[in-house]
């Protein structure tokens, strides 16, 4: 284009030369024709040049007209000012890219090679020059072509390595997405083939176990059926020896009595009886003890058999779902009216969760199923937000099917507090303490919340173990006390929970317009009961009575004042810490934050 542009400026140069002859130009008229040049050179197709080569030939041209002198300066103006080339802006990148190889060649030649005043005669450019300018720039657009020959091919190279690396990592990428599917896969199934075996662990343990402790029975009467429990050979042993033991130790009562205040000799074989006698109280009491332990396996067996039971007839019991793309139901944890909880694997952070899936019965009427769905959704609701380490945490809630919906929870591997007293029957007071202590740090979580949470359900089947450590759940009938409330709320749903964990103030009657207040007292009283269980092996309040016997003796509204038994014994500080908790009157039982801060718990 450089050169191009050199050839219009020598063309032009010899039709004025040839116009105008050797007359000299006026001022004027040589005022006009630099205007002319300027403008000519402002319209040239190049971004920034000083001063087009054209123009500079054009007034070497008019110079050599005007004399020789002139000419030279003229001349030597115009090589001072040999433009360089510059790319225009709107080339095509191959353009630009083949200018700015050719680009060096061009400014070389242009600078190398000027047309000096001695090679214009007559006002005209000498034929050789044009012509060599003009073999040059055929040669400059050859090489040019070449370039763009070999930018073309080193582009489709290009595109086509571009092409084979996107096939090479799509191609990796489906392997990697194939390979992760198959290790999924494989974990999966080594998850559930594990599963399988525990699961038949458990029911080898549970046979074994009912030979000993016995099993579950169905019986009929009539239209009327119902399950009882018959005793297996270690309990029947046990009971046969009791009664022996028994009736001896009656036997021998019944002839010291007789013998009492006759002669020496039979006083004598009295006293033999005598020590017998202390000897098979003894053997009464180990028997009694070992009852007792007999009796807890059986509760624990019982438990587990219904669980083997419901399990077999579970919604997900064949290993064969993966809930929510994500978690492997393993085995059944426990089942309750609407729900179960199965112990599951979490496919994507590779840990065991607590899946609890709800249903909802299909024959309730669409007012129930909405209550249900509420009920569940303002648990989910309270239950996200809460994040310590003595709450077990919520994880995840998704959509099953039109009838369900799971909610995934931290796993805790340790069971619950009720199932740990009944193996235990009674704690020691330094561990019942610790435990307390672990709860009332949790309660404080609750009520630090920006809206307070009154849990009224804590129970010791709701505290459960991980690791060592206790956590509260199941916040279904917990209350939030609102920012602008005060202490205390309404307690609008009267009538549920546990009762022998419940203060007198829920059952006090009130009309429909006036329901009764509460506040976190009502855990305080519970974690008093709970503490109370762990010591004595017994609710202070309606023990061995059922829900509904509790409300008709009002047993809780004669819940004055707690005793303790005299055995086990536990310190003064025990004592006084549990009657702050049992205390009957509201205004003198501390809240959960002042519970918190007492000394005997050490949490402040």
């Amino acid at each position: 284009e450089l050169l191009e542009a050199r050839l219009t400026g020598i063309d032009d140069g010899d039709s004025r030369s040839n116009a105008g002859g050797t007359k000299s130009r006026t001022p004027a008229k040589r005022g006009r024709e630099d205007e002319s040049d300027k403008q000519q050179a402002a319209t040239a197709p190049f971004s920034s040049i000083g001063e087009s080569e054209g123009g500079g030939e054009e007034k070497k041209q008019k110079k050599a007209g005007n004399g020789g002198e002139k000419s030279t300066r003229a001349n030597g103006g115009g090589k001072d000012k040999a433009a360089v080339g510059v790319h225009p802006p709107s080339l095509a990148a191959t353009s630009a890219t083949a200018d700015a190889r050719t680009q060096p060649s061009i400014v070389a030649v242009l600078k190398s090679r000027h047309i000096s005043s001695s090679s214009v005669g007559g006002g005209g450019v000498a034929e050789g020059e044009v012509e060599k300018i003009r073999q040059e720039l055929r040669e400059e657009r050859e090489r040019r072509k070449k370039v763009e020959e070999e930018l073309g091919k080193e582009r489709e190279e290009g595109n086509r390595r571009l092409e084979e690396v996107h096939q090479l990592f799509e191609e990796e990428r489906k392997s990697s997405e194939e390979q992760r599917q198959r290790e999924r896969e494989c974990f999966r199934d080594i998850l559930a083939q594990s599963a399988a075996l525990e699961r038949e662990k458990a029911r080898t343990e549970a046979t074994h176990n009912s030979l000993r402790l016995g099993r579950i029975v169905s019986h009929r009467i009539g239209h009327r059926s119902f399950e009882a429990f018959e005793d297996g050979l270690e309990l029947q042993r046990s009971a046969a020896l009791t009664k022996r033991i028994e009736d001896e130790l009656a036997e021998i009562e019944a002839e010291l009595n007789r013998r009492e205040g006759k002669e020496v000799d039979k006083q004598l074989s009295s006293e033999v009886m005598k020590v017998r006698r202390d000897r098979l109280r003894d053997e009464l009491a180990e028997q009694k003890r070992r009852r007792e332990v007999l009796s807890r396996e059986k509760e624990e067996l019982i438990r587990e058999l219904r669980r083997i039971r419901e399990e077999e007839h579970c919604r997900f019991r064949h290993f064969d779902v993966i809930l929510h793309n994500r978690y492997l139901p393993l085995s059944l944890v426990g089942k309750g009216g609407f729900s179960e909880v199965y112990r599951a694997y979490d496919l994507h952070e590779l840990r065991y969760v607590a899946v609890k899936v709800h249903e909802v019965n299909e024959n309730w009427t669409e007012d129930r199923k909405m209550n249900y769905v509420r009920h569940a959704t303002r648990e989910y609701d309270i239950h996200k937000s809460l994040k310590h380490e003595r709450v077990v945490a919520l994880y995840d809630v998704f959509e099953i099917d039109s009838s369900s919906f799971a909610t995934v929870l931290e796993f805790c591997s340790g069971g619950d507090l009720e199932l740990y007293l009944k193996s235990k029957s009674t704690l020691p007071e330094a561990e019942a303490r610790v435990i307390i202590a672990q709860v009332v740090s949790g309660l404080r979580y609750l009520n630090q919340q920006r809206k307070r949470v009154i849990h009224y359900d804590l129970k010791p089947g709701n505290i459960l173990f991980h690791e060592g450590e206790v956590k509260i759940t199941d916040f279904g009938l917990s209350k939030v006390v609102e920012e602008s409330s005060a202490d205390s709320l309404e307690l609008t749903s009267q009538g549920a929970g546990t009762y022998w964990y419940l203060p007198p103030e829920c059952f006090a009657s009130a009309s429909p317009h006036t329901p009764p207040k509460i506040s976190s007292k009502v855990d305080v009283w519970s974690v008093g009961v709970i503490f109370f269980q762990l010591l004595f092996g017994r609710r202070p309040f309606g023990e061995g009575e059922s829900q509904e016997a509790i409300l008709a003796k009002g047993t809780m509204l004669r819940a004055k004042a707690v005793t303790f038994p005299a055995q086990p014994g536990v310190s003064l500080q025990t004592k006084a810490f549990l009657r702050r908790c049992l205390a009957f009157d509201v205004k003198d039982r501390p809240d959960v934050l002042s519970l918190a801060e007492d000394p005997y718990l050490n949490l402040a």
